[in-house]
């Protein structure tokens, strides 16, 4: 199976809850120039898992007509303090339904700690915003691999 983890976009900060943050403009751009990317790369992502916070919303609505996912759905376990095992139980279960590619939108610490958890050979201690992340996922053999991690600075360079 295909996971993509990507970010939310650059945040407004000073709201009276977090998960009421919506996206600064360079937020919304950014996420452009990730999806962007993606298509002009012919990755296709079949499924998509939202946090329900705000700004994962809002990343959502600005991808969504650029790279045309078959499915969405908001998870709520995809929250900043969610759970990593959780998740991937999710995951599997969506594996086992036939779904090849999945994006999960979502937070920091969350994405660190899944990507540490499916990977721990590769840990990763930074994630930008709007960044995402490619792990080729196979629970037969348990090796998960992040194949390849991408940024916007990385496509303005």
């Amino acid at each position: 199976m295909q996971i993509f983890i990507m970010r939310h976009g650059d945040a407004l900060l000073g709201a009276k809850s977090d998960k009421n943050r919506s996206l600064t403009l360079r937020g919304i751009n950014e996420s452009c120039l990730i999806a962007n990317w993606l298509k002009d790369n012919d990755v296709y992502i079949e499924s998509v898992l939202i946090s329900p916070y705000k700004r994962t919303i809002q990343t959502f609505l600005t991808i969504k007509d650029i790279l045309k996912f078959t499915s969405q759905d908001i998870n709520l376990d995809l929250t900043p303090d969610g759970k990593s095992l959780s998740v991937i139980q999710y995951i599997k279960r969506m594996q086992s339904q036939g779904i090849k590619s999945v994006l999960l939108i979502s937070h920091l610490p969350l994405i660190i700690n899944l990507i540490n958890v499916l990977c721990p050979e590769e840990k990763l201690i930074e994630f930008a915003t709007s960044s995402i992340v490619f792990i080729n996922f196979c629970f037969i053999t348990k090796k998960h691999k992040i194949v390849w991690l991408i940024n916007p600075s990385d496509i303005i360079k």
